[in-house]
């Protein structure tokens, strides 16, 4: 099946990712073919003014593995310049691997991110600086991201003097919501939280990514189960509590993944929520859900003015700017 969006005038279009993790298994693909894992959803980045991925993987050639940690990745930083030829532009650093080869390997992605001319949020040299997030602007519209983190280890979290990523502490992330909603017309507070493999949220979720909404969020969602969590409307405003899986260079039958696209026009903002099939080193739209499907209706548990769009295997949802 080939799908494509259904384009209204907007002022910009911004796509949501889960856990993307080129390394490992995806490694050897990309220096093989590094077109080929991007095959199957390169007409979804291509329309997008911004991708967003949570970067579950430092790029870098350097630094000393973190010690006693079951799982460390890495992957070449020259992997940058073919993320940025399929669209990927925004990389969110606040997760449980970014420092897997420490300050050093942090430090070596932030400079490739830079180098490309691509964005990032949730890491830096202190804490002011993993908090400050980023903020981007299309046709006049400015769109502000933050990114926290919620997951272990602690001792990747930056301090006043200490870089790392930034802590998802309420004392820390409410502040920067508010600082940050003065400054953009659009506001994304995206956490890495949540238990790995659990389909629903845990309270703390609910209760952050509420407190974000009620602070100035215009949109809360998170990554790190590697699962599908459901998506809820909280006082207007959408949260979508776990994207799961992008691509991710480890496989288990117990992943799936999901993303958002966000159109924002003069006056509304429409959500498309779609399934993927993912593979570690292949992802692409879920297709066949049909109307008995459990992932589709597992996302809606919880969003009672979400619509099924079955024609195009997704859930739709306008709502007020």
């Amino acid at each position: 099946m080939i799908f494509a969006f259904l384009l209204i005038a907007s002022l910009v279009r911004i796509n949501l990712f889960g856990d993307f993790m080129p390394a490992n298994w995806v490694t050897d693909v990309l220096l093989k073919n590094p077109d080929s894992i991007f095959v199957n959803i390169d007409s979804v980045l291509n329309q997008a003014d911004y991708n967003v991925v949570n970067l579950e993987s430092p790029a870098t050639d350097t630094g000393i593995p973190f010690p006693n940690k079951k799982y460390i990745y890495k992957f070449p930083p020259a992997f940058m310049k073919v993320f940025k030829k399929h669209g990927l532009n925004v990389f969110l650093l606040a997760n449980n691997h970014m420092l897997d080869y420490g300050i050093d390997g942090m430090f070596s992605t932030i400079r490739a991110i830079k180098a490309h001319g691509l964005f990032y949020a949730g890491a830096g040299a202190n804490l002011k600086d993993a908090s400050k997030g980023v903020v981007l602007e299309k046709n006049g519209f400015k769109i502000g991201i933050l990114n926290f983190a919620m997951t272990f280890p602690l001792e990747f979290y930056a301090e006043k003097r200490k870089p790392g990523i930034a802590p998802g502490y309420p004392g820390n992330v409410l502040p920067m919501v508010r600082k940050m909603r003065k400054k953009v017309d659009f506001l994304i507070v995206a956490f890495h939280f949540g238990a790995e493999k659990m389909d629903t949220p845990k309270e703390y979720q609910i209760e952050m990514a509420r407190k974000c909404i009620d602070n100035g969020a215009d949109l809360v969602y998170g990554h790190h189960p590697h699962r599908v969590q459901p998506v809820e409307v909280y006082k207007g405003k959408l949260i979508a509590y776990s994207l799961g899986n992008f691509i991710f260079g480890s496989y288990s039958r117990s992943v799936n993944g999901a993303f958002i696209s966000v159109e924002i026009d003069s006056d509304s903002v429409h959500y498309s929520i779609y399934p993927l099939n993912v593979d570690p080193i292949e992802t692409g739209f879920a297709t066949g859900l049909g109307k008995d499907s459990t992932l589709l209706s597992h996302l809606i548990s919880r969003c009672s003015v979400c619509e099924l769009d079955y024609t195009h295997e997704r859930i739709k949802v306008s709502l007020p700017k």
